[in-house]
């Protein structure tokens, strides 16, 4: 009540003038409370990116690397069907392309998993089905190159279309899933 009394027998200039520095103090609070808000909005946005936007992008590329690999087991059977005898150099040279390939998927899917488990994220059941999946593969991908050395063809084929594309299908799946 005395504040009330009190601004009632101010002069209309001083009311006039509380009642506007009143409204440009909730003004500049608001501004600062706005201020305070776009900072935690900007380091969650940064987070996602660092997080969730960079880990898809190493799982991307491991998707990517897996495709070279298989692209170079076509390769090197290509080169064992080849009608001159190839020489084990040859294998050598795109079997080392393709281990290569192998490293790097899952040394990027490595990366994914945990770039993706530390900041938060689910651990899917796709992350064992890979981790499987991966080894069968890379396991296969040794065979046939052993294989190819050794000059069966037939065996190489058999084993690339059976157990390899399964396994390595349901890899993709996984990552897929993963995506």
């Amino acid at each position: 009540m005395k504040i009330f009394n009190y601004f009632s027998k101010l002069k209309i200039r001083d009311k006039i003038l509380t009642i506007f520095l009143l409204i440009l103090m909730l003004y500049i609070g608001n501004i600062l409370y706005s201020f305070n808000c776009l900072g935690i909005v900007s380091k969650n946005f940064e987070q996602i990116y660092n997080d969730r936007m960079l880990s898809i992008t190493l799982l991307l590329e491991a998707d990517r690397d897996a495709y070279q690999s298989r692209l170079q087991i076509i390769e090197v059977i290509g080169l064992g069907m080849a009608e001159d005898a190839f020489t084990a150099n040859q294998v050598d040279v795109k079997a080392k392309e393709m281990m290569d390939n192998l490293h790097q998927i899952e040394d990027r899917f490595s990366r994914f998993k945990n770039t993706y488990l530390s900041s938060g994220g689910e651990n899917f059941n796709e992350f064992t089905v890979f981790e499987k999946n991966f080894n069968l593969v890379k396991s296969h991908s040794e065979n046939i190159n052993n294989l190819l050395l050794a000059q069966k063809i037939d065996d190489v084929n058999k084993l690339y279309a059976g157990d390899y594309v399964r396994d390595f299908d349901q890899m993709r799946a996984a990552i897929e899933q993963l995506n």
